[in-house]
C-alpha cells in the first residue's frame, strides 16, 4: 500500500525517494519520540536495524518484535503497536530492505519495498496510533520478498552514499563524466548539504577522498567513469 501523498511528489528517483525517506524518518523521530541530533538517530536508531532484521517477515508486529526488548514485550502487542517509535522502525525497515535489493540489481523489489517505507513513514509523519494501520496491513499489505543475497550496507553515511551514487548515474553532463574526480567535484556541494541537514560530521579536509572512495565502489563504476583514471 502506498502513501496517498506519493501522487503529489515529484518523479523522484530511487535513491533520491531513499534520502527523502530517512530524512522524513528522522524529523518524525523528534517530534514524537526524542529530539536527537541526525548523526545520533542514524546510530542509535537506524543503523542496529539490519542486523536485527532476521526474519524476513511481512507481518508488521513480528517485524516489531524483532527489536523488542523483554522488558517492552512485558507490556504486551498492544503497547508495542501503539508506540510512537513503531510506525518509524517498520519504515526503517523497509528502506534498509530497498537498499539491499537494490545493491543485488532487484530494481522491482527495491521500489516495492520503499513503498512499503513510504507508507509507514506516513503513518509516522502523520503521528497516527499503529493499531488500525496493522489492522490494514494485515487483510492487505502484499509485497515482493525477493530477499538480498548480499548483507546490505548499513551506518550513517549511507544516505551520503545513497545520494552520491544516484547522482553520479543520473546527472552526468552531455558526453559523461570527464573523470570520476569530475563527479566527485560536482556531488560535493549536494554532499555537502545533506551532511548539514542529517547533522552528519564530514573533515572539510578529507570530503573529497571519502566521495571518491564511495564511486570507486559503484558496481557500474568502470562504465561511469570510463575516461578517468
Amino acid at each position: 500500500m502506498r502513501d496517498p501523498t506519493a501522487q503529489k511528489l515529484p518523479p523522484y528517483s530511487l535513491n533520491e525517494l531513499m534520502v527523502l525517506t530517512v530524512q522524513h524518518l528522522y524529523v518524525a523521530y523528534t517530534v514524537a519520540v526524542e529530539d536527537i541530533p541526525g548523526e545520533v538517530f542514524i546510530e542509535k536508531v537506524l543503523e542496529p536495524l539490519p542486523g536485527l532484521d532476521r526474519t524476513g517477515s511481512d507481518q508488521p508486529l513480528e517485524i516489531l518484535l524483532q527489536y523488542a526488548t523483554d522488558e517492552v514485550k512485558a507490556k504486551g502487542n498492544d503497547a508495542i503497536a501503539r508506540a510512537p517509535v513503531s510506525p518509524i522502525l517498520l519504515s526503517a525497515t523497509y528502506y534498509f530492505r530497498a537498499g539491499r535489493a537494490r545493491d543485488n540489481n532487484q530494481t522491482d523489489a527495491a521500489w516495492s519495498y520503499l513503498a512499503e517505507a513510504r507508507y509507514w513513514c506516513g503513518i509516522a509523519m502523520a503521528g497516527k496510533g499503529l493499531e488500525s494501520a496493522l489492522q490494514q496491513a494485515a487483510g492487505g499489505l502484499k509485497r515482493d520478498m525477493a530477499a538480498a543475497g548480499a548483507k546490505g550496507r548499513s551506518g550513517k553515511y549511507q544516505p551520503l552514499r545513497d545520494l552520491a551514487f544516484d547522482f553520479a548515474r543520473n546527472s552526468a553532463p552531455p558526453g559523461g563524466w570527464r573523470s570520476r574526480n569530475h563527479a566527485v567535484q560536482s556531488v560535493e556541494p549536494t554532499v555537502r548539504d545533506l551532511a548539514t541537514t542529517l547533522g552528519i560530521e564530514l573533515s572539510t579536509e578529507n570530503v573529497d577522498k571519502t566521495i571518491h572512495g564511495w564511486l570507486s565502489s559503484m558496481p557500474d563504476a568502470t562504465q561511469l567513469f570510463s575516461k578517468g583514471k
